[in-house]
């Protein structure tokens, strides 16, 4: 069982001065922020996020330090988008970002989590978008306690952003997301390291249809910029595709009633 009550604890002083041999009592109150739980509560909530979703990175669970996040390092707080109460996960403004905001200065050791839910069992294709001056950072994903990307680096983005992708497997029902940092960038000007990864600013996940084969996306696009194919239902289960006599792609499309390319 876990409690939650998100609000402010009031606090009241009876104050005693004396004027003139006269004393004059008074009492101030104060408004304290205060947040109790013993697990992770969606945010914006009420409820988790079903998938397939976009979430925000600065979307972080309630629940406050060792809950819904592990803070280290930063210095800024939540105020700027979270403000009742104020967590310690650096958030900004950030020109581009999907939700208008991104989690900055997330530093190596620390991580965010997030409650989802998955309707039906099934694969999805999973995206982190960021953005970095710096290089080299590493994060990872977990799923309930089990990481499910393997080191994901980062490269030099500028004031632009980049997503990188892997795929997941997730059985139905609730789950616990996690955002794992775990190694901080190195400054390119420098060759020095720094004390954070990058900016982050969501997680994705697409529903996929079908099973293609993550070895052959890279040689598909290439495929696709030589020569477009427009793929339909009378495709069978294996078949080679010919872009010209030195070049062949072959797809395994165990659906045939429909399918994603991408």
């Amino acid at each position: 069982m876990s409690f939650f009550y998100p609000g402010f604890l009031m606090l009241s002083t009876i104050l005693v001065y004396v004027a003139a041999g006269q004393p004059q009592i008074t009492r101030a109150s104060a408004a304290i922020p205060f947040e109790f739980t013993s697990a992770p509560v969606p945010f914006p909530g009420p409820e988790p996020r079903t998938l397939p979703a976009t979430l925000e990175a600065e979307n972080f669970d309630r629940g406050g330090e060792g809950v819904g996040y592990h803070e280290l390092t930063g210095t800024m707080g939540s105020g700027i988008y979270r403000n009742r109460p104020v967590e310690a996960v650096d958030i900004q403004a950030f020109s581009g970002a999907s939700g208008g905001f991104v989690v900055t200065e997330a530093s190596a050791g620390e991580w965010l989590s997030y409650t989802i839910v998955s309707v039906a069992a099934g694969s999805y294709e999973l995206s982190v978008r960021y953005a970095t001056e710096l290089r080299s950072g590493v994060f990872h994903l977990e799923i309930d306690g089990q990481n499910v990307t393997g080191p994901m680096t980062i490269t030099a983005t500028g004031p632009n952003f980049r997503s990188l992708f892997k795929r997941v497997d997730l059985t139905a029902g609730q789950h616990t997301l996690r955002l794992v940092m775990d190694s901080n960038s190195i400054d390119p000007e420098t060759g020095e390291a720094t004390l954070n990864i990058c900016n982050f600013d969501s997680i994705g996940f697409r529903a996929l249809k079908t099973q293609l084969n993550s070895s052959i996306r890279e040689d598909f696009e290439i495929f696709q910029k030589w020569s477009p194919v427009a793929l339909t239902n009378s495709i069978s289960e294996r078949q080679v595709i010919k872009a010209s006599s030195s070049f062949s792609l072959a797809l395994i499309i165990p659906e045939i009633a429909g399918f994603d390319v991408f």
